[in-house]
């Protein structure tokens, strides 16, 4: 790995990298995968964009196929057999009925057990409980420790994989014509606000573009890419048009809510 590349990097940013070009070296030298902790979408678009540093092929996988927070696999070349992530689905089920119990309720009560949050994978929170996904290293201790949230007494059991029952996702479609692709334009129809306020948003380092701060409003968007905003959610590019006589483009967004 080039010192040049790392030494332009800092924090957090520098550890993702230098890890992940050591674990991909070890699974191209032992010729078996290798697993990093749970990465939410940011850290796994930043190992993207530095993927060229490493032969190893880099897949990943959070318990079901649209998991937010995944473990990434670093592989010795193309993989003809399923990989086995080191991970555990858990169910927690208790009497919520009394009680209003957030995703941010169940986090803290496991990180109040002292375990780290790159252990933890995406939580499924429902009415009566939540499912979420461990990483296998501290799944027993989970099981055996995790007795409560808040004041609610629960019970923990492990699950299959396969009954991890992801919501489904709430969507807004916004459809426009835009002079552009440019992502000032679409940010504004994605989140129904002005250019000029779009602008400011994205100059500030507000919004993510494929989940990395993106402060350059003529970055061009295409189909697929997902725009993310600070308290607005997500949303996504779905469809590009044919344009008008007026050579403005239609665009459909779906903003996640």
């Amino acid at each position: 790995m080039s010192k040049k590349i790392l030494d332009n990097l800092v924090g957090e940013e520098r550890l993702l990298i230098a890890t992940a070009c050591d674990k991909a070296a070890q699974a191209v030298q032992r010729q078996q995968p290798y697993f990093t902790t749970f990465l939410d979408p940011g850290q796994r678009a930043l190992l993207s964009q530095y993927d060229y540093l490493w032969d190893a092929t880099m897949d990943s996988f959070g318990g079901y196929a649209e998991a937010e927070r995944q473990i990434v696999a670093f592989s010795p070349g193309l993989v003809d057999y399923p990989l086995q992530y080191p991970l555990v689905a858990v169910a927690v089920s208790g009497n919520f009925n009394f009680a209003t119990v957030t995703h941010r309720d169940y986090l803290g009560s496991l990180l109040a057990l002292g375990i780290k949050r790159d252990t933890v994978g995406d939580i499924l929170v429902g009415t009566a409980g939540c499912q979420l996904v461990l990483q296998q290293t501290i799944a027993s201790y989970v099981l055996a420790n995790w007795q409560a949230v808040g004041k609610v007494g629960i019970k923990v059991a492990e699950i299959p994989v396969a009954e991890l029952k992801p919501p489904e996702p709430k969507i807004v479609w916004r459809q426009a014509t835009v002079a552009s692709l440019r992502l000032d334009a679409i940010v504004a129809v994605a989140y129904a606000i002005s250019r000029t306020q779009a602008a400011t948003l994205i100059r500030g380092g507000k919004f993510k573009h494929n989940f990395v701060v993106e402060t350059r409003c003529d970055k061009t968007v295409a189909i697929g890419e997902t725009l993310s905003l600070a308290v607005q959610g997500r949303a996504q590019l779905r469809e590009i048009g044919g344009q008008s006589r007026k050579g403005r483009w239609y665009v459909q967004i779906a903003h996640f809510v």
